[in-house]
Order: structure tokens, then C-alpha cells, then sequence
């Protein structure tokens, strides 16, 4: 089955979108039944490669419940086994930081970070850094009493991850995700220099006001959850693996997406979040995914687990923009070429 409409839209749609920037582009695959039936850009290479940002939270919480399965750890267990110097350790729980249901304050929330990051974009803080910052005062409410999107949080599960395996982040997500699944790109960004090889990305870097290309200008250790570096097609086989089988038994799938309602996050669709994933209702039906947005890129990653227009199977979208403006880009690409997936679902289902 051919889609040859989304080509049109996806130019379209980034002709209009690059009336206010030096560059503009955007990639674009769609799978379905875990196979691709459309993969494109407009402006870039299909197989541009962007900083995946906070997309890297499902990579995070696929390799946790592997780990769970395998005995190494548990997500019901508290932070204070690996960190327990943190005052409030011994109160939150691993499955309460996945679900950002803690407590724990957000550092990129915080005017020090923000402040710091246009300082010295280039020199991101240490660990310890962040850990005197965000994470020696009081949490912000009881542990499952709200909801609060915490990158903190995240940080925190990056490093239950190296200590649970003595080994890198990079490396527990090429055990537990790149792998098994052969993803040849996708891969974990530590250093500036790692940007060089990136598709050019366009943002705001320190106190300019320009937009320039943020390679090589901007440490990735400000993003102190981890970031992977992948392509749109990479994604969508990610999140395909993740839930076909591959990756993780039916007992964590369905732990995944056991979902608490995401507090103030605005739009339609009875917003709720799981173990590193978001969940909607949709008039196509549910629609599970995650968004990452940073300096010069965002991504959006989409998934319905399944459709009757598909006769029960998946459909799996990754968009990818590179700029960080307007903001949600991706996430408005994907609004944008949904009716055309669907009008084509329906020729498909008949």
C-alpha cells in the first residue's frame, strides 16, 4: 500500500514552516504492522539522524522493565538501594519516577539551569551538579499524590541503570534496546563533538537571539537523562520491538501501560502517562508515544498498538524537524499527516 499523498503534505507542510528560519526540514516514516510503508523528508535525507531527547525516556524505561524481568532489579523498589545519600530516597520508588508521579523537582524547571545553559551551553553541569541543584530540598508533593513531568527524575533511573549493570548508558541501551533489534544508528550522545556527525539542527544557543547550528555548541550532558542519537525509521522499529514481543514479555507491556492521569498537560484526549510513554484517545483509537524537543531538534514518536482500520494491526509514526521552532514542531507534523494515513487506512480496510 502506497501513500502518495504524505510526500505532498510533508513538503507542504515544511515550505510553510521555513518562511521564518535559515533552514528548515523535516523526516518522516510510517510503519505499519512493523513494516515500513512510507519513510521521507522534505528539505533533509530520509535517513537524517537528530537527537532523539526526551524520545530517550521509552529507551530508559524499555531497559528497566528488562531488567526487572530478569531479576536484576525491581521497580517497586526505592531510590535509596542505589542513591541513598538523596534525603527522600527511601520514599520514592523506581516505578514512581518512570511515571513521573515522585515528587521529584525538575531541574530544567529551575532558573539556575536555565540560566547556567545560556551561560555555558558548551559545559553542562556534573551529576553532582545537578544533584546539589534539584535534588537536596524537599520533594515537590508526596510520591502518587500528583503528577509532575520531571526530567530529574529521569536522570535518577539513568544512573540506576549504570549501577545496576557497572556499565555506561550507552551501553545498557545497546544491550537492552539498539541490539537486540540491529539498529545501526542509533546510538547515545555524550560529548559535543558527538553533535558533528548529527543532521544540522537550528536553535538558540547561550544569550544570542540568532538561530544558528547548535552542532557542536551544545553539551548534551545539559540533557542529564541521557539522549540517543536516531533516525525516524530506527524509532519506529524501536517502538514497534517494544511491543511485538521483542523486546519485552506481555507481563511488562502491560506494566508500561498502566497510566496515571498527566496533571496539566494541555490538549484533548485524556492525556495519562505510563513507564516512559504518553497515552491518548483518539478518534482512530489509543495513541501511545512520547515527544523530545532540545536545541536545533524535535521528534515525535507515535503508536497505536491497534486499529481496525488495520485489521488489528500497529501503526507506528516517527516525525523529526530540524529546529526547535516553532515549538512541538513534530508534534504538529504529525496532526498534519494523520487524516492522510487514515484516509488510506480506509481504502486499505476495504
Amino acid at each position: 500500500m502506497a501513500w502518495p499523498g504524505l510526500q505532498t503534505v510533508l513538503d507542504e507542510w515544511t515550505a510553510g514552516a521555513r518562511s521564518s528560519l535559515p533552514t528548515y526540514g523535516a523526516a518522516l516514516a510510517v510503519y505499519l504492522g512493523g513494516r515500513p510503508h512510507f519513510v521521507g523528508a522534505s528539505g533533509l535525507t530520509p535517513a537524517a539522524i537528530f537527537p532523539a531527547y526526551s524520545v530517550t525516556k521509552t529507551f530508559t524505561a524499555v531497559a528497566l522493565l528488562r531488567l526487572q524481568e530478569r531479576g536484576v532489579l525491581a521497580l517497586d523498589q526505592t531510590l535509596d538501594h542505589w542513591l541513598p545519600a538523596l534525603p527522600w530516597a527511601g520514599d520514592v520508588s523506581l516505578r514512581q519516577l518512570l511515571r513521573h508521579s515522585a515528587g521529584v523537582p525538575n531541574y530544567s524547571a529551575m532558573p539556575g539551569h536555565q540560566r547556567a545553559l545560556r551561560v555555558s551551553p558548551r559545559r553542562a553541569w556534573t551529576f553532582d551538579e545537578f544533584i546539589l541543584h534539584a535534588c537536596l530540598g524537599r520533594l515537590d508533593f508526596p510520591p502518587d499524590t500528583s503528577w509532575a513531568y520531571s526530567n530529574t527524575g529521569y536522570m535518577l533511573l539513568k544512573r540506576v541503570l549504570e549501577s545496576s549493570l557497572e556499565a555506561g548508558f550507552g551501553q545498557v541501551l545497546r544491550q537492552h534496546a539498539v541490539d537486540p533489534l540491529a539498529l545501526e544508528l542509533t546510538r547515545e550522545l555524550r560529548s559535543p563533538e558527538c553533535y558533528e556527525s548529527l543532521t544540522p539542527g537550528f536553535g538558540r544557543l547561550g544569550e544570542s537571539h540568532e538561530l544558528v547550528d547548535v552542532r557542536g555548541g551544545y553539551d548534551p550532558g545539559w540533557c542529564a537523562t541521557g539522549v540517543v542519537a536516531s533516525t525516524t525509521t530506527e524509532l519506529c522499529r524501536f517502538m514497534v520491538g517494544a511491543f511485538d514481543g521483542t523486546l519485552l514479555s506481555e507481563a511488562s507491556r502491560r506494566e508500561m501501560c498502566e497510566w496515571v492521569p498527566a496533571l496539566g498537560v494541555e490538549g484533548p484526549g485524556n492525556p495519562r502517562y505510563g513507564l516512559g510513554l504518553m497515552a491518548r484517545d483518539t478518534p482512530f483509537g489509543l495513541e501511545l508515544g512520547h515527544g523530545g524537543s532540545g536545541p536545533g531538534y524535535d521528534i515525535h514518536l507515535s503508536h497505536f498498538p491497534e486499529l481496525e482500520q488495520t485489521r488489528g494491526q500497529s501503526l507506528t509514526v516517527a516525525a523529526m524537524c530540524n529546529s526547535d521552532r516553532p515549538a512541538d514542531a513534530s508534534w504538529k507534523l504529525i496532526d498534519a499527516v494523520r487524516p492522510v494515513v487514515f484516509e488510506a487506512l480506509a481504502d486499505f480496510k476495504k
